[in-house]
């Protein structure tokens, strides 16, 4: 007995890889990775705006817009199932079709790695993502190894991306959530993710702050020359209480062939663009985006 029990040999446990090709090493070094996707939904049927108000008018069911209360604002009905199948805007009232797409909308994923610690970063251009659409792409990192807690998605809130949520559809009952677009964004969650783990790299970090404090953002009673005296910080605060939120912090990562990416968090609502239109747009993060990428 003692023999066979000096014979055994203690139980191996096998290591198992990092999930989704991440890098998870105890060295003191931080990793990042970063994807993104492009979310923009595909506009098929457009219609004519005939009081140019930037709404439509007419009747979901009418493609030629005779019939009566609809206003002579007709759509193309590209697959000839005789309703309005629009992309509505996410912001400001109901009614707005997308007629077109100024500037496309992303989701874009930033995983960090230290010491074994990770997290992922998720940010998307849409008014906001539902709850059920962030569980279900936790569900399926969670099956690929990922924990589902390290997981954080943020919306942009931009008023101009496509309706994520029901609320501004093409009256006041009515959703204004696109299925199709609604369900890419947990693809989207999940796709970005796993193309930042399996790219991350060594990297170098920076903090960056600044605030915008200078006279011409700020209104008179702030210490400022900005014509609207309610303006602090560039922020116009539109209820009690004001609230000074000027401040842009940013996080960037460097790697051995230059900047790998930047994160930026910046207070203010993007509706830059106003309503006065009828295109989809990240607004003012896209913008900031196309700048750091240039």
């Amino acid at each position: 007995m003692l023999l066979a029990m000096l014979l055994a040999c203690p139980e191996e446990k096998e290591e198992t890889a990092p999930p989704l090709g991440m890098i998870l090493k105890n060295d003191d070094q931080l990793y990042v990775g970063v994807a993104q996707v492009d979310i923009t939904p595909a506009i098929t049927e457009t219609y004519f705006d005939a009081n140019g108000n930037n709404e439509f008018d007419g009747c979901l069911t009418d493609p030629t817009g005779t019939r009566g209360g609809c206003n002579g604002e007709s759509f193309d009905d590209t697959n000839g199932d005789g309703r309005f199948d629009a992309i509505w805007i996410a912001g400001y009232q109901s009614k707005r079709a997308a007629q077109d797409v100024h500037d496309p909308l992303t989701a874009t994923a930033v995983v960090m790695s230290l010491n074994g610690e990770y997290v992922a970063f998720v940010g998307i251009d849409v008014i906001g993502v539902l709850e059920n659409r962030v569980r279900d792409a936790q569900d399926a990192l969670e099956a690929k190894g990922f924990d589902r807690d390290r997981v954080i998605v943020s919306s942009s809130h931009a008023h101009s991306s496509a309706d994520s949520a029901g609320i501004w559809g093409p009256d006041e009952v009515t959703s204004g959530a696109n299925p199709e677009f609604v369900a890419s964004l947990t693809a989207a969650i999940e796709d970005t993710i796993e193309m930042a783990a399996s790219e991350m790299e060594p990297v170098s970090p920076k903090v960056g702050v600044a605030q915008l404090t200078a006279p011409e953002f700020n209104g008179e009673p702030f210490g400022g020359i900005n014509p609207d005296p309610s303006i602090e910080g560039g922020l116009n605060d539109i209820r009690d209480p004001i609230i000074t939120a000027g401040d842009i912090f940013t996080l960037a990562f460097d790697g051995k062939n230059g900047r790998v990416a930047t994160i930026v968090s910046a207070s203010g609502h993007p509706e830059v663009t106003d309503s006065d239109h009828s295109s989809l747009s990240a607004d003012y993060p896209g913008v900031i985006r196309d700048w750091i990428d240039t």
